[in-house]
């Protein structure tokens, strides 16, 4: 397969009816941001529409969130070892506030959770070969306390900066990053996350290094 490249519609670039979806979508999942997922599906606005009313019940019915709930729970990141008193300096002295920087790794890891959950979901919809008589469904499911309570304090999330405020030699990393993480077939997807985490060059530099 060759590279791909993805448009996407920012928040900021969005129309008003997208707009709109974009504050459902992150009123909905408790998130203080639009992934990029939904950011690529806006370029055609029909289809982040139909997206959005496909899954949003299921969000409702707790469905989606309990599940990616549980997806997070299962897993077992591996052991990197503790941070050298260097690098712990770092990171405190570039990130003031650290729970800033903790919010911003937390909203996407709750995020991002729900949105493979979702997507999986979508796909099995839209997919023909698979799809059932009906609409598949999930199971709706009672909000347990540890996806109530895992919520983002979203006034402490910044904006995501855009590519080109970002600097030549953190616009190189992010590139190296994205090599590493996305597969060659779809480069020209770059993840939010790395540019997010560009507002504190030093621990950008560490999660290279890591």
């Amino acid at each position: 397969m060759s590279d791909i490249t993805l448009d996407t519609v920012t928040e900021a670039q969005a129309s008003p009816q997208t707009r709109a979806i974009y504050e459902d979508i992150k009123s909905t999942m408790g998130v203080a941001l639009v992934n990029l997922v939904w950011r690529h599906l806006a370029i055609k606005p029909s289809v982040l529409r139909w997206s959005w009313d496909t899954l949003k019940p299921h969000y409702a019915q707790h469905a989606i969130p309990e599940a990616a709930w549980s997806l997070r729970c299962s897993v077992k990141p591996p052991v990197l070892g503790p941070l050298s008193s260097q690098e712990l300096a770092h990171i405190t002295r570039e990130a003031s506030n650290v729970a800033v920087l903790d919010a911003v790794l937390h909203t996407y890891e709750r995020g991002n959770a729900q949105n493979l959950v979702a997507m999986c979901f979508l796909q099995r919809c839209i997919d023909e070969t698979s799809r059932p008589p009906h609409p598949a469904a999930m199971e709706p499911q009672t909000a347990c306390n540890g996806e109530a309570t895992d919520q983002v304090d979203q006034t402490l999330i910044p904006a995501l900066p855009a590519t080109d405020t970002l600097t030549a030699d953190l616009q190189q990393i992010i590139s190296e990053m994205t090599a590493i993480w996305v597969p060659p077939e779809y480069r020209g997807i770059t993840p939010s996350v790395f540019r997010h985490i560009a507002l504190w060059p030093d621990t950008l530099v560490l999660y290279q290094e890591r």
